[in-house]
Order: C-alpha cells, then sequence, then structure tokens
C-alpha cells in the first residue's frame, strides 16, 4: 500500500473515553473490553482502527452494552498508512466465520485484508489533538436517549454501506479536539 493518510475512526466506551480525554490519549497497552467471547478477543499492544464508522460505532455500542453503559464515543483520526498492520484478529474472525471466502494467505498485505475487514491496528498509543482530531458520544441503541442515527448506522457496518455511513457520521455533531497547548 503506497504512504497515504487514511481516515480512520476507533470506537470504545464512554467509561474508557472519559480516561481518554484524562491521559490525552489511546493506550496501545489498554486492556481490552472485549470481553463478549473468545473470537472477538485483541491481541495486546495495538489501538485497532475502521475505515467504517459504522464498525466503530458497532464496537462501541456493544462494548457499553456489555459494560452496562448507556453511551459509547467514537474517535475520528486520519494516520499514514505506512504505519498500520493488517488486523489479524479480524482476519481470522473472518475466517472462521466463511472458511475459504478468501485467500487468508494474500491477506498480510493490509491493502488486501482492509477490502476484507475494514480494520487496522496500529503499534503505539495515539493522541488527542494531533492523529485524532475529533469525538463523539453517542448513546447505545438500548438506551432511552438512542437517536434514529444510531440505529442507521448500526446497519451500514458491512463494507458495501461504509460510504454512506461516512456520510452520515460526518452530518452528526463531532467535537473538535484542539491541538495540545505548547
Amino acid at each position: 500500500m503506497t504512504e497515504t493518510l487514511l481516515t480512520l475512526y476507533h470506537g470504545t466506551t464512554l467509561s474508557r473515553a472519559k480516561e481518554i480525554t484524562r491521559t490525552g490519549k489511546i493506550l496501545a497497552q489498554a486492556g481490552s473490553l472485549m470481553n463478549v467471547c473468545d473470537a472477538l478477543k485483541t491481541t495486546p499492544g495495538y489501538v485497532y482502527l475502521t475505515v467504517n464508522p459504522a464498525m466503530a460505532i458497532h464496537y462501541g455500542n456493544m462494548l457499553a452494552i456489555q459494560h452496562q453503559e448507556s453511551a459509547f464515543s467514537i474517535y475520528r483520526m486520519n494516520l499514514n498508512t505506512a504505519e498500520l498492520e493488517t488486523d489479524y484478529d479480524e482476519v481470522m474472525n473472518k475466517w472462521r466465520l466463511r472458511p475459504g471466502s478468501f485467500n487468508i494467505e494474500n491477506i498480510t498485505e493490509l491493502s488486501n485484508s482492509l477490502p476484507i475487514t475494514q480494520s487496522c491496528r496500529i503499534p503505539r498509543d495515539l493522541h488527542l489533538g494531533t492523529e485524532i482530531t475529533h469525538a463523539l458520544c453517542m448513546p447505545t441503541n438500548k438506551s432511552s436517549g438512542r437517536t434514529p442515527a444510531i440505529h442507521a448506522l448500526l446497519q451500514m457496518k458491512r463494507a458495501k454501506f461504509a460510504n454512506d455511513a461516512i456520510l452520515l457520521v460526518d452530518n452528526l455533531p463531532w467535537e473538535i479536539i484542539p491541538l495540545p497547548e505548547g
């Protein structure tokens, strides 16, 4: 994959978002919140990202509900593709669900895996205001404050709906994260 900036999203619980605000970064060494099943566990030492905001919303919503929270946050950032890696956890998850649906040997390169998984990972912390430029807090689809947007976006997690999801989230009230002082 040629070096280029890629717009990516990360979804998490509201309690983790408060920790991100406190530290000023998404920590690669943060403990996984993914306790739903073994197939969804992630490899420690990475921040997991997606090109489809609906996927970030899906995971943020699912984690918030699992942890009995009524809201979650997603973050938007632009990162250089040279720093990104194939999300092998998601590759194996997709392979388990649909064995033989793709040649698993051909997806070690990010350019081959991204269209299949819509996700990638980076082995370092991401900083608010520099890499992470926007944040959005949303109620879960189970909360009394849920909106039609959350329901619509949860239906757009497949790759074929990614562009529609991007158009929809672009019209939501994102908070712009300022550059750090100093």
